[in-house]
């Protein structure tokens, strides 16, 4: 340990700037590798069977040949269940040629130790060791105080719950249903869009207060608050989760009502409506509407008001800072 000594420090500015908490003392070194599996479920497939089969084929992959020319060896009944199956990497590894299906996702999978290298000189840091400079010097920067857990995990399942949204817009995003009611598909863009901006607020907030309150220039109560309006506002987690359930189900009562009437032509307009209707070849015309998709959406309305005015207050409050700044240089000269 005398390496990290007080008199081998080569920048003792840290010290007295407080640029910096903590020095590195220890780093591990290794590649993290994604493989993220993507299809499209129609109305009438079971979900979880499709995940569970997919689990099992995954589980199973350690037992599959590599034939010859290195490609994956699979009966037919096993191809059947990863089929419709594309598949995206994510990782440290620099892949001569990117995994697009499941078979090449296993193939990629089982090559990943060689590409570390035979030194592991292809690897990257992975973990670091740090070490306070309180502890080498008294005068140095430090943590006053650590965040309550609590605290913690509630901004952490407040990310989650946003993030898992998303992807529920993705999926009904994707549904046949939804995709031929464009009224639908607009609603459900819009709240993902809102949900999305939200979530970027929140981070951006998280990411300026966390560091201020660990290092003793705001309290623990800051955050608490923030919490706390955001549980009381339209972005809470209960009422964002209701109104997508809503429009889930919406969407697949619809589905039922389509699969019921057989032969149906389905129009998105008036426009087309009109179109169908004065077909030559068209004798007499039956319509079923869904007047409810058009009928105004209030919680999306209140979504956007509140975010506008969070918006609004941000812009109000950096505007004010802006000419504080301004004024103070003003004095200076």
């Amino acid at each position: 340990m005398n390496h990290i000594g007080r008199g081998n420090v080569k920048h003792p500015y840290v010290f007295e700037t407080g640029q910096a908490t903590h020095v590195v003392t220890g780093i591990l070194y290794g590649a993290q590798a994604f493989f993220v599996f993507d299809r499209e479920v129609s109305e009438k497939e079971d979900r979880q069977n499709i995940e569970g089969n997919l689990k099992v084929m995954i589980n199973k992959s350690s037992t599959f040949k590599i034939e010859g020319q290195g490609s994956l060896q699979m009966i037919d009944k096993d191809i059947a269940n990863v089929d419709k199956f594309s598949c995206k990497f994510h990782g440290d590894f620099n892949l001569e040629k990117h995994p697009v299906s499941f078979q090449e996702a296993i193939e990629v999978y089982r090559s990943l130790p060689k590409l570390l290298g035979t030194n592991g000189e292809n690897a990257v840091p992975q973990k670091v060791w740090l070490m306070p400079l309180k502890s080498l010097d008294s005068t140095a920067a430090q943590l006053v105080r650590q965040i309550s857990e609590r605290l913690i995990r509630d901004a952490q399942n407040v990310l989650e719950d946003l993030s898992e949204l998303q992807l529920r817009c993705n999926d009904v995003e994707k549904c046949k249903t939804t995709q031929q009611f464009p009224q639908i598909i607009k609603k459900v863009k819009a709240f993902k869009e809102l949900v999305s901006q939200y979530k970027l607020d929140f981070q951006n907030i998280m990411a300026r207060k966390l560091p201020l309150i660990r290092g003793g220039g705001e309290e623990e109560g800051v955050l608490a608050e923030i919490l706390k309006k955001v549980h009381s506002s339209p972005f809470n987690s209960n009422d964002l989760n209701e109104w997508m359930d809503y429009k889930e189900n919406e969407i697949q009562i619809i589905s039922s009502l389509i699969d019921k009437m057989l032969n149906m032509t389905i129009v998105s307009s008036h426009i087309t409506l009109q179109r169908e209707i004065h077909s030559e070849d068209v004798r007499h015309t039956v319509c079923f509407v869904l007047t409810s998709l058009e009928t105004p959406e209030p919680y999306l309305s209140a979504l956007s008001n509140y975010w506008m005015k969070q918006q609004n207050q941000t812009m109000c409050h950096v505007l004010m800072m802006w000419k504080k700044n301004k004024h103070g240089s003003s004095q200076m000269k």
